[in-house]
This record gives structure tokens, C-alpha cells and sequence, in this order.
């Protein structure tokens, strides 16, 4: 027999004497002992007649389906409290060893088998772009991107070598500024033309100058001009680390545009439709012609911008330098704006690390940063994702003085703060310095005020020690580390109140079937529910791919963000709703890791933690989450159980990537009623919800036409969990008060503005474990090979030319391949190499060096399906076809007539994008649809390095497919 002592599973309601323990029916003969272990009194004894029950029933629960036993006690306990503490003390039937949550594995084995590693990367050296991908969203939009694996170039440096004529980064000879234009100076401007996006990196103000902008002019083909938003410092260059790579839009990042106009110097744009903009928000103005005088000290309205004012979704204003008359649109009036990115991934060599943050604390912005590998699950085993991570990162600081109680901070990096968010001060000799502090002035994205505590006046300035000052508590933006996607996984979060443990789910089909033309935003439904199945601000996924809800006006008729990326137009398809299912850490139900757990672990955030979740899938597998406690022991603080409780998979597929976000996605709710335009000072505006919102701020309320719909900046003073107490109506950035009246059909967006801090979050090594190894399954080898009609004939000496081309099909389902928005989704298989032979053939000696070349931009060729079961696409070019640009990862000579086989088993597998891509089936000329605006591609080039100008040759291809 073996007792057991029941701590946590039961309710106490002292008044009527009634102890209830969940989930478990206890007969009356085990029940040996109940004490009152708060006031260490006995309250029940088997033995004592005095100290027994008076009633005793085991029942069943009619809602829940769990196990109840119900006492009511002869001892008096009306002057306890249902808070007290229990020790509930029962002896069960049969003895049973259960060993810890640590010995066992989700699938609740014991852990006896030799796990294996699904990820190479540990600790962080360098950009590693073959394993990490990463994107930058403002609003759910993408903006540019460029593409490191195309090498350094520099005509002045003879070390430096680059595949092919169009490099993308180009190592910087001065860099200058005058006022707001800093002009570069490099080898060779070949490759840079005015309005095209390039990113700077390493100059000595990486606060103003380093990041995105668009080159405005160039000259003398040695140098670039570009503006920036603020005045950057005298000092910018550095020879060792000053870099410009060349960039390109995602396709589809452009916002519709229908008109500029400048009114001195305020600019006025009008979108064709929702721009999903905020005050405060980046964007680019390209391709546009006619201004009469300069709007930037550079000359011209194509630049960098910040957005001044939303009055309308389809309506924005600027602020330019200085006056300009006329701007027309060029022909390509899609593509004329586009929303600027302003996150950062930072590499620390020096402390083996991986920062990145969004950098501005303004709306909308998201900075992804995740495995190229997507990892498959095996049923049966346990997947476990572990990573050393900071959700609360140091600010690196430079100095800190005072001035009576206020104390001025100065950044190495950019801060991201503004006024409201709460800092913590550490470490400082001067104990003045010290302490939890609310920022009270933000002087520059280098410089923040506080008032000491108590208003202190520091001992000395400025302040000696080993300072720390870290994030403490925010309102307005998240961090996130985990297995999961923009549809899929689990995760935690920090959204500056609280910690979460989040499970996200996107198998939810809501009703009805819809339609939606390529490059809009109108969705059609038929037979759907938009109105009370979903709200504006959710997210739904769309032929796979990820939108956000921006308005509903009726049951059949809602707006997405952005547009509709697919290559045509669609119907009759599904959408899929994107679910979150929320765990505060203050319901965890293993651990609660506040100290007063079993581990008595207090997680402090500002300090680096290992985190851990593990999971199993089946459909209807468990998830854990966990960190290593002070003991540098893993312990579990949550479980999800999945089994009995869902009425489909929790996930659509087990197959996930480790993920680290960032984002300033605000909180969003509703309007319940009516918000007049005569309501002002002190009235109330009524919403669904308002957790995680800050006491006082501002509301951004949004009116639900699709078009056109005014939009009204509203301050708040105080807050109930379904009001906002109005401090001030129509405030600067929006239109002037209006009426928005609550409709059941067309729900009233409330957001959130703006967040007080940019979220970021630095990391250090991650790992993914499959407990009990990983098993190859066994698979059908795929071939692409050439034909005796195929045959490359009479290559040149020296020249290279592209043989066959191949990447994984863009869309998928039900083993049918399709480009973008072609299928249900995007396809996230991994092509694995396994082998390729070279038939040469021509006058001795006859070489040829066979190389692969990753993600090279081909003159011409069209993908098609490779047939069969294969979830891949091929193309066979000819012998006018020339390829510039990617990065050869295989290489190898033959070195006589004949049949030359290679073993590719080690090359790494290729696969997709974050965002997903490929709206064409022609080979890739430019980097549209080419990694990251879509799969990888990978191609077979041979040269001919024999004296021969006469010689052949043919190749094929072998490889397998994991379906993810």
C-alpha cells in the first residue's frame, strides 16, 4: 500500500464545511488525513470520531466528465479561509512509481533512448543564411530584402572574390553626411540605380544611418546619395565593417497608390485601398516624376519617409524638407510606395550571440527570425526545442549622469523606448542611480530620462559601476521563442505584463466558401458567417497563406491585409481561422515558477534563461514548457493536454521550425455600442475587451467601410475590462470626431497606439532533440536528367552555362503542385540531394568543372512538374542560357571522356521562404520569386576548362522528398 498526499487538485469552502477533490473519486476507507496546514491543524482523522465526516459522495461531473469526491467535515471550519492551505492524505490501492516530468518524454516514455540532434546551429558567428531566414513585416506586409549569400564586391580589393556580375553587398571606401544626405562612396556603383533599396551596415551611427533606405542619386559611378530621417553624427566610416548590400521588394510589398500631392511641405497620398498604416509608421516613395522643387535635401520626393498623419485608410500625409509643387505617379502606380523596414538583426561576435529587434516602437512592425529547416516529426517519438534566450535584453548604455532627480541615459545602440515604458537600474556605485524607474523623456533614439526613485539626488555624476539597465514592464509589444510559424506551433511570450504559454492553431475552417481576386483585398463569402465567426484583426490563412482580417461588412463581405498575394484570381476556396489558446504564467499547471512551486524557482526575465518546450503530435499529442532552474536542472511549469479535448488535430502538421518574433502588433478590440461624435471628456467608449491594455493611453477606432473609413486618434485616462474613459477626441494624427456606430455585421476596429517600447529579444544557441532518433524513412528517388536531344553541344572554352534547374513546387495539395495560390498550400517539403552524374564527351582532354549553384539568376527557362509522385519542378535549359549571381555549394571536375557520378548526401536540402513565393513558372531573371521572395533554386552549371572548344555534355539529377 502507498499513501499519497493531494496538494493542489481540490476546492475548500470553509462556511459549509465542504472539501471537494477534482478528478478523483477517493473512497471513503482510503481517506486517512486532512490537516489545515496553514494554521497546522487537523481537520479530519479516520481514527478520531470526533474529526470524520458527516457526508461522503463520489460523483461525476455532467459538464466536464471529471471525477469528483465531496466531504463535508464534522470539524468547524467557518472561521477558516478558502485560501488556506490543505495536505489532503489518502492510501491507494496499489503502489505506483511515477517518475518525474524531466524522466519522461511527451509521449510518456521513459527517457532511455539516444537522442539525436536536428539542428547544427549552436552559438551564432556569423549571418549563416543557408540555416537562419529572416523577415521584416510592418502591418503583415514585407518590405525589401537582399540576399548575403551573394558575396562582397570591390574592384579596389583583389582578396575579395563574388560569384558573377551582380553581388549584392559591396564593401564601402568613405562614407559622408551633410545634414540629413549621406553620400557613399565605393569601387563601383554598377548594379545601384536610383530608387532602388539598399540596406547599410556597420557605420559609426547605426542609430540614424544604418538600415533601409533608397539610393536617390548616383554619380561618377563611384558614389550614392540617400536621406535619412534624422541628422546622423560628423564620424560615419569604418574601414573594417562599413557595408551596402543591394536590395529588392518582395513582390507584392508594394501598397497601391492612386495620387501624391504636396502642399509646401506636407505630402498628401491617397491608396487605392486599406494602406494599413499608424502615425509614426516607415515608408518609400519611388518611381514618381514631375516635383518642381526638392522635398529632400537631396532633390527629390523619392525617399525615405515617416508617416505624419492617418485620417482615412486609404488616405496619409508626410512631412517633407522643404517645399514641392507637383508629384506624379510613374507608370508603375502599384509599385510606388512601399512601407520601410526598421528592424535589425545584429550578430555579436563578440559575445557569441544573436540580437534583433524591431528598433522604433511604432505600430505594425514584426521582425521574424527562424530555422530554414522545417523539423519532422515522427510519431511515436518526442520533439524538443531548447534555447538560451533573453526576452527582457540589457540595453547597452554608454553613460549615465544626473541632474538633481533626473538622470539621463545614453545608448551604444538605439533604445527603442518611449516615455511610460519601466526600466530596471543596476549595479551602479551611486545607489541613487538605482531602482525600477518609469522613463519620463525620450531626448533621441540614443538618449532617455528618468526621475530616480523617491527623487533622489544621485551621490555623484556621472555614475561609476557595472551598470545594468534592462527592460522591465511595457505596454505594446511582444517577444516570442519557439516551435512555431505564422499558422502553427507553440511558443512563449512576453508581451511586457505577463508570460505566456501559447499554444497556435490555423485547422479551424470557418463557414461557408469564398472568393478573391490576385492583387485585392475584397473578399466575396458564400454561406459565411464573417460577422460572428470572426473580428476585425484576426488572422486567416488563404490558399496558405496568412492575412489579417482588416474590416467586415457584412456576413459575406470582409476586407484581408495585404492584398491577395496569389498568382490569379480564386474561389470556392476555404479559410481557415488562426487560433490562440493563452496560458498567463499564473495558471501554469505544473510549476508556476514564481518561488512558490515545488522548484521555488522565481524566473527573472531580465536574466538569461533556458527555455524549453517538447511536444508530440499525432493530432492530439501533449505540449510541455519549461526552463532549468536554479539548480541548472530542467523542470516543467506547463502542460497542454490535447487528447479528449479538441474535435480535430491541434496542428495540421507536426512538422515545425524553431522561431524567434518580435512585434508591435497592437492589442485589438471592438466597439459594443455606438461611439458618438458629441462623446467626449469623461464619456466612456464601450469594447469587447481590454486585458493587456494599459492604464491610460491612446485608442486608434477605425470605421468599418471598406473604403475610405475615417479613422480618429482618441486619448484615454482610465480603463475598465470593457470601457475606455475618453481623456481627449480627435487628437493629432487623425481625423476629427465622428460618430461610429456599433452594427452587429460590420464590427468597429479598436486598437491599441502606439507601444511603449520595441520589443527585442536576444538568443544564444538553439537545439531541436528527436528522442529515440531520427529514423530516415525510406522514400522513392527522384531523377531529372537530360535527354539525348538535351545534350549541350560545342561549349565554349571557359564559359559556363546553366544545365537544369530545380526547386520544390511553390503550392501543394493532394500531390498536385501549382505556383502561388494555385493550391491549399505552401509547400514546405525539403528536397534532399542524394546523388548527380556527368556524361562529357568530346576530344581529350575533355573537362569540365560541374558546379551547383544556389539560388542563380537564369536568362531564360520554364519550370514543370518533375511527374509522378514528386512535389518538386524542373527545367532544362539551353545552350543561349546564361546564369549570373547565387553561390556555388558543390563542385567537382571530370577529367576524362565519359560518366562521372557524385554523392550529394552532404549537401544541405533545399526548400522554402518564410513568406512562401513563386507566382510564375518561368526560371527566376531578377529576385523576384527567387529565395526569399520564394524557394530555393538550385541549378547544374558546367565549364569548360579544356583547350577543347568542341566538347558535350549531359547531367542528371537524384534526390528524395520530405513532405512537411
Amino acid at each position: 500500500m502507498a499513501k499519497h498526499v493531494i496538494l493542489e487538485a481540490y476546492t475548500f469552502t470553509p462556511s459549509s464545511r465542504t472539501i471537494t477533490i477534482i478528478g478523483k473519486n477517493i473512497r471513503r476507507e482510503q481517506l486517512l488525513l486532512i490537516t489545515n496546514t496553514t494554521l497546522n491543524t487537523v481537520i479530519y482523522n479516520f481514527s478520531d470520531p470526533q474529526l470524520t465526516a458527516t457526508s461522503y459522495v463520489n460523483a461525476t461531473d455532467a459538464t466536464t466528465g471529471q471525477e469528483t469526491t465531496t466531504i463535508i467535515l464534522n470539524y468547524n471550519t467557518t472561521a477558516m479561509t478558502s485560501t488556506d492551505k490543505l495536505a489532503i492524505v489518502v492510501e491507494e490501492t496499489y503502489q505506483e512509481m511515477v517518475p518525474s516530468e524531466t524522466m519522461r518524454d511527451p509521449v510518456d516514455k521513459l527517457r532511455v533512448s539516444t537522442p539525436q540532434s536536428l539542428i547544427d546551429t549552436d552559438f551564432e558567428y556569423g549571418m549563416q543564411p543557408t540555416k537562419w531566414d529572416f523577415v521584416n513585416l510592418l502591418n503583415n506586409r514585407p518590405s525589401a530584402f537582399y540576399d548575403p549569400t551573394q558575396g562582397i564586391s570591390n574592384t579596389s580589393r583583389t582578396d575579395l572574390t563574388f560569384v558573377g556580375s551582380n553581388s549584392s553587398a559591396y564593401q564601402i571606401t568613405n562614407i559622408t553626411a551633410s545634414a540629413k544626405v549621406v553620400t557613399v562612396a565605393i569601387g563601383n556603383t554598377t548594379g545601384i540605380t536610383v530608387g532602388l533599396p539598399i540596406y547599410i551596415q556597420g557605420t559609426l551611427d547605426n542609430g540614424n544611418v544604418d538600415g533601409w533606405w533608397i539610393v536617390e542619386t548616383v554619380s561618377g559611378n563611384t558614389n550614392f546619395t540617400f536621406t535619412v530621417i534624422n541628422t546622423p553624427a560628423a564620424a560615419l566610416y569604418d574601414a573594417t565593417k562599413s557595408y551596402v548590400f543591394i536590395g529588392a521588394f518582395y513582390t507584392g510589398a508594394g501598397i497601391p497608390t492612386t495620387s501624391i500631392v504636396m502642399s509646401g511641405t506636407a505630402g498628401t497620398v491617397t491608396t487605392t485601398y486599406d494602406h494599413g498604416l499608424r502615425v509614426g509608421d516607415g515608408i518609400y516613395i519611388v518611381g514618381t516624376t514631375g516635383t518642381s522643387s526638392a522635398p529632400t535635401a537631396a532633390g527629390t520626393i523619392n525617399s525615405s519617409w515617416v508617416v505624419a498623419t492617418t485620417p482615412s485608410n486609404t488616405t496619409f500625409t508626410f512631412a517633407a524638407v522643404s517645399n514641392a509643387v507637383t508629384a506624379t505617379l510613374s507608370a508603375g502606380a502599384n509599385a510606388t510606395l512601399y512601407p520601410r523596414s526598421l528592424g535589425f538583426v545584429l550578430h555579436r561576435a563578440f559575445d557569441g550571440g544573436v540580437q534583433f529587434s524591431n528598433l522604433t516602437p511604432y505600430h505594425g512592425y514584426q521582425l521574424l527570425r527562424q530555422t530554414r529547416r522545417q523539423f519532422r516529426y515522427q510519431s511515436g517519438k518526442a520533439m524538443q526545442f531548447s534555447t538560451g534566450s533573453l526576452l527582457k535584453p540589457q540595453i547597452n548604455v554608454d553613460n549615465i549622469t544626473s541632474s538633481g532627480a533626473t538622470v539621463t541615459v545614453t545608448c551604444k545602440y538605439p533604445h527603442g523606448i518611449l516615455p511610460g515604458a519601466v526600466v530596471r537600474v543596476q549595479n551602479c556605485d551611486q545607489v541613487g542611480y538605482n531602482g525600477i524607474v518609469t522613463v519620463a523623456t525620450v531626448t533621441s533614439p540614443l538618449v532617455f530620462t528618468y526621475t530616480t526613485v523617491g527623487s533622489v539626488t544621485p551621490s555623484a555624476t556621472p555614475a561609476t559601476g557595472t551598470w545594468i539597465v534592462s527592460p522591465w514592464t511595457w505596454y505594446g509589444s511582444s517577444n516570442r521563442v519557439g516551435l512555431f510559424d505564422s499558422q502553427n506551433g507553440f511558443f512563449f511570450e512576453f508581451d511586457g505584463q505577463t508570460l505566456w504559454c501559447v499554444r497556435r492553431s490555423a485547422t479551424l475552417q470557418i463557414s461557408g466558401v469564398a472568393a478573391i481576386n490576385a492583387g485585392l483585398q475584397a473578399v466575396t463569402g458564400t454561406n459565411t458567417k464573417f460577422s460572428t465567426q470572426l473580428k476585425p484583426g484576426d488572422s486567416v490563412v488563404l490558399r496558405g497563406m496568412t492575412y489579417f482580417v482588416q474590416s467586415i461588412t457584412s456576413d459575406t463581405a470582409m476586407t484581408i491585409y495585404p492584398e491577395y498575394r496569389g498568382a490569379s484570381n480564386v474561389s470556392n476556396i476555404q479559410i481557415s481561422k488562426v487560433l490562440e489558446t493563452r496560458y498567463a504564467q499564473s495558471t501554469w499547471n505544473i510549476d508556476r515558477c514564481d518561488g512558490t512551486g515545488h522548484s521555488l524557482y522565481n524566473i527573472d526575465l531580465t536574466r538569461m534563461q533556458m527555455f524549453y518546450i517538447d511536444y508530440t503530435w499525432y493530432g492530439a499529442g501533449a505540449i510541455r514548457f519549461g526552463f532549468k532552474d536554479n539548480r541548472g536542472q530542467v523542470i516543467y511549469c506547463h502542460r497542454i493536454p490535447n487528447s479528449n479535448v479538441n474535435t480535430e488535430a491541434y496542428l495540421r502538421s507536426g512538422n515545425l521550425v524553431a522561431r524567434y518574433e518580435t512585434t508591435t502588433i497592437p492589442y485589438r478590440t471592438f466597439l459594443t455600442s455606438t461611439l458618438a461624435s458629441a462623446t467626449t471628456t469623461g464619456g466612456t467608449i464601450s469594447v469587447a475587451d481590454t486585458t493587456g491594455w494599459p492604464p491610460s493611453g491612446t485608442v486608434v477606432i477605425t470605421a468599418a467601410a471598406a473604403t475610405g473609413a475615417a479613422i480618429e486618434y482618441i486619448t484615454y485616462s482610465a480603463r475598465t475590462t470593457t470601457t475606455l474613459t475618453i481623456a481627449a477626441r480627435a487628437q493629432t494624427g487623425g481625423t476629427s470626431a465622428q460618430t461610429f456606430t456599433f452594427s452587429a455585421t460590420a464590427p468597429i476596429k479598436a486598437e491599441l497606439y502606439s507601444p511603449q517600447q520595441s520589443s527585442t529579444v536576444s538568443h544564444w544557441g538553439s537545439a531541436v532533440i528527436m528522442d529515440g532518433r531520427f529514423d530516415d524513412d525510406k522514400s522513392l528517388v527522384f531523377v531529372a536528367g537530360q535527354t539525348r536531344t538535351q545534350t549541350y553541344l560545342n561549349i565554349a572554352q571557359d564559359a559556363t552555362v546553366p544545365i537544369i534547374s530545380i526547386r520544390i513546387a511553390p503550392t501543394v495539395d493532394n500531390g498536385l503542385t501549382g505556383i502561388l495560390g494555385n493550391r491549399e498550400i505552401i509547400n514546405r517539403m525539403q528536397l534532399t540531394l542524394r546523388s548527380m552524374a556527368v556524361q562529357s564527351s568530346g576530344a581529350s582532354p575533355c573537362v569540365f568543372l560541374i558546379s551547383l549553384r544556389l539560388n542563380g539568376r537564369v536568362s531564360a527557362g520554364t519550370f514543370s512538374s518533375v511527374g509522378g509522385s514528386s512535389l518538386a519542378q524542373v527545367a532544362y535549359h539551353t545552350t543561349a542560357t546564361t546564369i549570373t549571381g547565387g553561390e556555388n555549394v558543390f563542385g567537382f571536375y571530370t577529367n576524362t571522356p565519359g560518366v562521372t557520378a557524385q554523392d550529394l548526401s552532404t549537401v544541405r536540402d533545399i526548400g522554402n521562404s518564410i513568406l512562401g513565393g513563386g507566382a510564375t513558372l518561368t526560371c527566376p531573371t531578377t529576385p523576384a520569386n527567387l529565395y526569399p521572395d520564394g524557394p530555393d533554386v538550385l541549378t547544374i552549371c558546367a565549364t569548360n576548362i579544356s583547350a577543347v572548344t568542341t566538347n558535350s555534355v549531359n547531367a542528371r539529377i537524384s534526390w528524395t522528398e520530405a513532405q512537411a
